[in-house]
């Protein structure tokens, strides 16, 4: 199995508003899997709490989000001014950022970076 980094870009949550936009898999790539995702999170949140949300398709529907957990129970929340990695291994296709305690004082920018399984690409 061959892996390699993917930036996937800045997720943005405007402010008053409580989701990022979202990254959506290229149909080529497939569905994110086997590797790991790394969240760069801005500086300073005021009483925010950020969460990574994920879907198992590419374009979804309000009710196709989840909160990602890094183990069984426990939610990937992200801290300020950090680095914020989340090995997995099972896949899915879109992802993004969502604020769980309403929404954002002001707008926070992330900055998202996945390795990807490359089986079959390679």
């Amino acid at each position: 199995m061959g892996l390699h980094l993917h930036d996937a870009g800045l997720l943005t949550v405007k402010q008053g508003t409580n989701a990022s936009n979202a990254y959506a898999a290229q149909s080529a790539v497939g569905q994110i899997s086997a590797g790991g995702l790394d969240v760069f999170t801005p500086p300073t949140f005021q009483a925010e709490t950020y969460t990574v949300q994920v879907a198992p398709v590419a374009n979804p529907q309000p009710t196709d989000w989840v909160t990602l957990q890094w183990q069984p129970g426990t939610d990937v929340v992200l801290a300020a001014n950090r680095c914020v990695s989340v090995p997995f291994g099972a896949g899915f296709r879109a992802i993004r950022i969502f604020c769980t305690n309403g929404n954002a004082v002001a707008d926070r920018v992330f900055r998202i970076v996945l390795q990807l399984s490359t089986d079959g690409l390679d």
